[in-house]
């Protein structure tokens, strides 16, 4: 997943070992989920919205996560 800050994504899928994926999904990021791109690291992760939620995931996790293109603000 790449995105600036401002973009807004759906989740379709997340890629990985079932037990890094079971994390994430108890994190909010569900397939079909609205996520939008808050900020960037310095080594490429991203703070995700998800809902009322702020997320930060590094960039190897954020790689392993399949979205659709923008979805609007």
């Amino acid at each position: 997943m790449n995105g600036r800050p401002g973009d807004s994504f759906r989740i379709e899928r997340i890629a990985g070992q079932q037990s890094h994926r079971r994390r994430l999904l108890e994190m909010g990021l569900i397939p079909g989920t609205a996520v939008t791109v808050t900020g960037v690291g310095v080594f490429g992760g991203r703070i995700l919205r998800v809902g009322d939620a702020r997320i930060a995931v590094d960039a190897g996790t954020a790689g392993a996560i399949t979205v659709t293109e923008s979805c609007g603000g």
